[in-house]
């Protein structure tokens, strides 16, 4: 019976897929062939269909990667544990040994994260930031993914404005070039001119992003899943995973990104050397943002820097310095503070001096007053090395062992944390000094100590509240920036600096002075 079956089943099994795959191929590629005016024309049921079958796609491109990756570091694990056996083996030696399956493995990420845009683009740009968390080929290969985004066509940027404001792009400015001067992972940025002479840059979000920003997060709920699987000690609670969804999902509001600029720009008024663009209101819309166009160069472009004579332990300071204050005196954090959002340019009243400029504000923590003032106090006592109050402050937070915990917010052992020579009521005056980070990559050194302690480190990281993991995303991309300037400015005072300022009335914050 099965002799005669089998054909038949055979026949199913593969046209099955065949026909569905070329149906849905056909569809998408017939209505990615109309104008966008014309799309909107077609019947609904036509538009859910070519929805569905890009939605499978990007399912199966992603779930065909991963096995890739998975089947590829399986076969050279099978391999390794049979040369090694119980062999103790170094990490650089292992590194080598699956160094071809890391290569492979991160240039097909890297492929299928350009061709499915959007939010993966942003997963990426994470993954070029993760030096000492993920295989440094994973490293090298997504830090692409920072200048190279592919954008969309010029047509469909006039289409997005004038679906916006219900006038063309003539009718709005003076001039508006066809090329985009940036292109980011949910959008693109166009340099244009007001009939006022203004000179401004317009963000143009990707119409796709909205319609697959769902399943994108669902596809990114997998990934952090089974990487939790993978490396026990990085896997977030799902309480924290939906808030941080959440904010990823306002970053979709054009609206809401002009108002988080503007409050931005209130709370950096006294920091002469930090500067926020302005916003165009009557030219902001929740796919489109105008603002003030910035000549500048990139906060890591060293050779500007050396041109110009600039000091990089100032830029790093301001940097900092800023960051810090957002976290403890104002609660709210930019916390996508990568070098593509952070500009350079001349102060205009001393271009020997440089002036720091925050880009892209869709994406900030917001704090609560209560955890922002404990978090101070826990800073306080980070210093004073008081672990006593340090538990107290983790306990009312139901973190367990507030000395991981210590340890994740410095980015380094806690334990190695140097500041005995300075007192507790001199911190936010003392000058700062080199970074001791206790190596030359003290995120490896913690991944190591967290091996050490595996299950300790765990529990601790399920125990994390939401909102600090968009505060830890900002510290530890700050933290990039510092090392990528020299790392020349130690954190740890300049941090411990504006929280006591926050506890302590009788303190000017830390930017005041820069």
């Amino acid at each position: 019976m099965w002799r005669k079956a089998w054909k038949p089943l055979f026949g199913i099994g593969v046209g099955v897929p065949v026909v569905y795959c070329s149906v849905g191929f056909a569809t998408v590629k017939s209505f990615e062939s109309l104008s966008l005016e014309n799309q909107q024309q077609v019947p609904k049921f036509v538009e859910r269909s070519v929805r569905f079958f890009e939605s499978n796609y990007r399912v199966g491109r992603c779930g065909a990667t991963a096995a890739c990756i998975v089947a590829d570091y399986s076969y050279y694990s099978f391999f390794f544990k049979r040369k090694y056996k119980d062999q103790q083996v170094d990490i650089q030696e292992r590194n080598e040994y699956f160094h071809p399956a890391y290569e492979r493995g991160a240039q097909r990420t890297l492929k299928t994260l350009e061709d499915l845009g959007g939010i993966f683009i942003k997963l990426g740009q994470e993954l070029s930031m993760m030096k000492g968390i993920v295989p440094d080929e994973y490293v090298a290969a997504m830090e692409k993914l920072q200048d190279n985004v592919p954008s969309i066509s010029y047509d469909e940027v006039r289409y997005v404005i004038k679906k916006s404001f219900g006038d063309n792009v003539e009718n709005l400015f003076q001039s508006f070039e066809t090329e985009p001067v940036a292109a980011a992972s949910l959008a693109q940025v166009h340099k244009a001119v007001l009939f006022d002479g203004t000179r401004v840059a317009v963000k143009i979000k990707y119409p796709k992003v909205t319609h697959f920003m769902n399943i994108d997060l669902y596809m990114h709920d997998l990934f952090s899943n089974w990487y939790g699987r993978v490396q026990p000690e990085y896997k977030i609670n799902p309480k924290s995973k939906e808030h941080i969804y959440k904010q990823f999902k306002k970053e979709l509001d054009f609206v809401n990104e002009a108002q988080n600029m503007k409050r931005c720009e209130k709370n950096s008024r006294k920091m002469k050397m930090l500067y926020v663009p302005f916003v165009v209101d009557k030219l902001v819309a929740n796919d489109v943002l105008t603002m003030e166009y910035i000549d500048g160069y990139k906060v890591n472009d060293l050779k500007a820097i050396e041109q110009h004579g600039w000091d990089k332990t100032e830029i790093a300071k301001t940097i900092l310095a800023g960051l810090a204050d957002q976290i403890f005196i104002h609660g709210f954090v930019h916390a996508d503070p990568h070098p593509g959002n952070i500009f350079i340019r001349p102060l205009e009243d001393d271009p020997k001096q440089c002036q720091v400029v925050l880009l892209d504000h869709g994406l900030y923590a917001e704090i609560d007053d209560d955890f922002r003032m404990k978090f101070s106090t826990f800073w306080k006592h980070v210093v004073n090395q008081d672990n006593n109050k340090l538990k107290e402050i983790c306990d009312s937070w139901n973190i367990t062992h507030y000395d991981l915990f210590a340890s994740l917010m410095l980015l380094q052992s806690y334990d190695g944390v140097k500041l005995d020579s300075l007192l507790l009521e001199e911190v936010a005056s003392a000058p700062t000094g080199d970074e001791d980070d206790g190596g030359s990559n003290p995120i490896t050194m913690l991944i190591k100590e967290s091996h050490l302690d595996r299950k300790r480190w765990m529990e601790m990281m399920a125990s994390l509240p939401p909102q600090i993991h968009l505060v830890l995303r900002s510290l530890f991309i700050s933290r990039d920036i510092n090392v990528q300037l020299g790392n020349s400015v130690n954190r740890f005072e300049v941090m411990a600096r504006s929280a006591i300022s926050a506890i302590s009335p009788e303190k000017e914050s830390s930017g005041t002075d820069w």
